[in-house]
């Protein structure tokens, strides 16, 4: 039996020097020589030369088309490690193809022996290669992702990493690289998977990832430990009342300061951030977060910055801070700076989704926030963000809108009906041009929007064609005014002090 020890391409024989297309079939008469084995390896390796990704046009559909798949998954199976690594970049490479090309590969039971491989085989290049394969094929689709995860596949990644945490001294460099590439596909498989989008498949990795969030050297791991964090917390399952939150706080806080870097740490933690806020709400928790006091200056960061995953992510986060708590909206307000950077990307941000992030931030603010609050939002457009957003084609937040307007609209609604005087949020919607838009929602195909603009219309706008006199924020400004004279004497120290 042949064996070596090298890893690099042998030389090519003088006659494939041809073009890929040429060089095939005499490549395939190599491989499938009877009697001269390293005949059979040379061809082997070719192989590996002509669908590496340098290659400018790699000949995968030919490979297709010529059944080879099936004969390199066998040779996964042999008992000689060269033959096996080389078998493994080949399957590898071709993965990198479309998707129509992977699902050959994984039609010929790929999958289930590069875990074999991922669990049993001695040399790393090899665990290495089967690691690098599975990230091919989970790229591809949520259905690949499954598959794997059927096969048992974060269980033989999770068994990796234990064995690199086990070794005493630092790692080495291929050490390294090897874990860094189990995490790039043990993130995405922790990925939730439709129609139901349950992340339960991927609990057993919490532990692993969570440990590795907090004490790995390597700011690679960090983040990609945060991603799969962040993808299993995605599940509207109570999966976080598991997690010690305080043990995590700081870690996440300090992955805001990071900006533009591979792999974008910052946008994995305000991910997590935000899935904490959604689904824990104790107030000890939200605590945890404002109690730091770099935390909002590293949420304007985040909202400042060129990626607008971020900023987006930025908003979802504070949003769910703020949510039934007068007090810590008033926090963020007295900081001075996000408010300002929330309503311009409402008003501006170049994604509907991101935009919808700040709405719904505004939304809570403004719902959530003392009069004080409520009134600077006002003077500085919130409205008008809000009204500019009613004829975007995102019925939930649409909805958001329509309840905010509400609930603000019945503020005093009695005492005004009483007193004759004009319902000063309703000059302010006006004003912001939301009068018009409010009628255009009665034809609207969502029956809750449908609804919600009808109730406020004929509530709060019951004679459209009079006009509102009184100055959109005169009131909301009287009452800013007589509160701020009220508190010049008591303002705490930090914004960051809460009781």
């Amino acid at each position: 039996m042949m064996t070596t020890t090298t890893t690099t391409f042998l030389p090519v024989e003088r006659e494939y020097k041809a073009h890929p297309l040429v060089q095939l079939p005499l490549v395939l008469r190599d491989m499938y020589h009877p009697d001269d084995e390293q005949r059979r390896y040379k061809a082997l390796v070719r192989i590996c030369e002509l669908l590496s990704t340098a290659s400018a046009d790699p000949p995968i559909d030919e490979i297709v088309q010529v059944n080879l798949i099936p004969v390199l998954v066998r040779l996964m199976n042999g008992d000689n490690n060269d033959t096996i690594f080389h078998a493994a970049i080949a399957l590898t490479n071709i993965c990198t193809g479309q998707i129509s090309q992977t699902l050959h590969v994984v039609r010929a039971g790929a999958v289930k022996v590069f875990i074999k491989l991922l669990m049993s085989s001695p040399e790393m290049r090899i665990r290495h290669q089967a690691v690098w394969a599975l990230r091919n094929i989970s790229l591809d689709s949520p259905a690949m992702r499954a598959l794997i995860v059927a096969e048992n596949g974060i269980h033989a990644l999770l068994v990796n990493i234990d064995i690199q945490q086990q070794q005493q001294h630092p790692l080495l460099k291929e050490g390294l690289e090897f874990q860094r590439w189990i995490m790039r596909a043990l993130a995405n498989l922790c990925r939730p998977n439709p129609p139901h989008e349950d992340t339960k498949f991927a609990l057993p990795a919490l532990p692993t990832l969570l440990s590795l969030m907090q004490s790995s050297f390597d700011t690679t791991i960090i983040t990609l430990s945060a991603w799969g964090i962040a993808f299993i917390t995605d599940s509207a399952e109570p999966i976080l009342n598991d997690v010690d939150i305080a043990a995590i706080v700081h870690q996440l806080i300090n992955m805001l300061e990071n900006s533009g870097t591979q792999d974008n740490p910052e946008t994995a933690a305000l991910r997590i951030i935000g899935n904490i806020t959604c689904f824990i709400i104790k107030r000890e928790v939200l605590n945890l977060f404002f109690g730091n006091p770099h935390f909002l200056d590293r949420i304007h960061k985040q909202l400042s910055s060129n990626n607008a995953t971020a900023s987006g992510g930025a908003c979802r986060a504070i949003a769910g801070l703020m949510t039934g708590h007068a007090d810590l909206v008033e926090v963020v307000w007295r900081h001075g700076r996000i408010f300002p950077r929330i309503i311009e990307i409402a008003k501006n941000g170049a994604l509907m989704s991101f935009r919808a992030q700040a709405v719904t931030a505004l939304c809570d603010a403004m719902r959530w926030g003392p009069i004080v609050c409520v009134a600077d939002l006002i003077a500085n457009d919130a409205v008008v963000a809000l009204c500019n957003y009613l004829d975007s084609p995102d019925p939930i937040t649409v909805k958001c809108i329509l309840s905010t307007f509400a609930d603000l609209l019945a503020r005093d609604h009695d005492y005004h009906l009483k007193s004759g005087n004009p319902n000063p949020f309703a000059a302010c919607i006006e004003h912001a041009g939301g009068l018009r838009k409010l009628e255009d929602l009665q034809e609207h195909k969502d029956t809750g929007v449908y609804i919600a603009a009808l109730n406020i219309l004929e509530t709060y706008f019951p004679n459209p064609d009079d006009e509102l006199i009184i100055h959109p924020t005169h009131k909301w400004q009287a009452e800013y005014d007589d509160q701020q004279a009220q508190e010049q004497r008591c303002i705490p120290q930090s914004s960051m002090q809460l009781e």
